[in-house]
Order: C-alpha cells, then structure tokens, then sequence
C-alpha cells in the first residue's frame, strides 16, 4: 500500500468532521460555530478561501480536533510556527482563535503555543501548496521541523490574542458609553 499523503490525511479528517471536500474553500459564506447550533456567518474572503488547505494542514501537524480547545491551540501554534506573513485577515482570526484559547485553556494553548516554535507551518515552510500537500504524512515530523526554534514571546502574543478577541465587546463598551454619557 502506497503511504498516506497530507491531503489524503486532510480528506479523511474534513470527511470525519463533516466538513465540505475542500475544506469550505468554494463557499462564499463560512460559518464559525459559537455553541451547539450557534454559528455565525462571515464572508468566505478569497485570502481565507485560498489557504485554508494551511489550517487543515495545521491541523494533520499537530493532531488538533476541531474543538474550541483544538482550534484555541491550533491557532496558538500556527503564530508560533511562523504565522501568515503578510495575509493579514488570516492573522486576525488566528489571533481571535489563540485568545479564546488563552482564556479557556491557557495550560494546553501555551504548550501547542511552544510546540510550534520549533515547526514550519503549511505557509512558512516555503513549498508549493502541491508539495506540502503530497508530502509523506508519516514523514510530516521530520519535513515540518525548525533546525533552531523561532524565538517569539509567548506573553506578548497571548496579550495580543486576548486583545483581538475581546475587541468587539471593548468597542460595544466604548461606544456605549459615549453614548449614554
């Protein structure tokens, strides 16, 4: 039996989360699960469209479900793995997703946070998207390893996650009391 690739790995996982064939990538509308039936629906942008193959892949390196307390981590360590250079609604919603792991499940967000100091992400690890995706899965250790760790401050990047998360009720603060002043 030929050995398992990423996408193959990618496709079994979207099948057993019930996710659409490619991830969501064809839909204009993502919709983001609050709690139980709870989702809210955001526009599909072409840059999240395009990469979202990086998360799923994200997701085959570190073996993180789809959980508030996987996704918490897997966007912990997507920052720390070197983050979306200059994809910048992508490190928005990654920040968002880090912070509500920072405040729900601080102890495993930090840990998958110094996991992915010493890996490549999807993005980072500079292949094509064909590369990444036909790469060995049993192998995925050894292609997605740093030689040397990145040096990034685990404090200020849960202070900025927190912050991206909290955002809107700040903002909703804010103008409430302009108004009500």
């Amino acid at each position: 039996m030929k050995e398992p690739t990423i996408q193959y790995k990618i496709n079994e996982f979207l099948k057993a989360n019930n996710f659409p064939e490619d991830g969501g990538a064809s839909q204009k509308i993502a919709w983001f699960k609050v709690i139980g039936p709870i989702a809210i629906p955001l526009p599909n942008l072409k840059t999240r469209r395009d990469h979202i193959y990086v998360h799923d892949v994200s997701h085959m390196l570190t073996g993180f479900d789809t959980s508030w307390k996987g996704e918490g981590a897997v966007s912990a360590w997507e920052i720390s793995s070197g983050g979306w250079k200059n994809l910048w609604i992508l490190w928005a919603f990654t920040l968002a997703g880090f912070g509500v792991g920072v405040l729900f499940y601080y102890k495993y967000t930090k840990a998958a946070f110094n996991d992915g100091l010493k890996m490549y992400n999807g993005l980072t690890r500079e292949w094509s998207k064909e590369k990444v995706l036909s790469s060995s899965y049993s192998e995925r250790k050894n292609n997605f390893t740093r030689n040397e760790p990145l040096k990034m401050s685990f404090s200020f990047w849960a202070t900025l996650a927190v912050l991206t998360t909290l955002s809107p009720l700040l903002i909703i603060g804010l103008v409430s009391l302009i108004i009500f002043m």
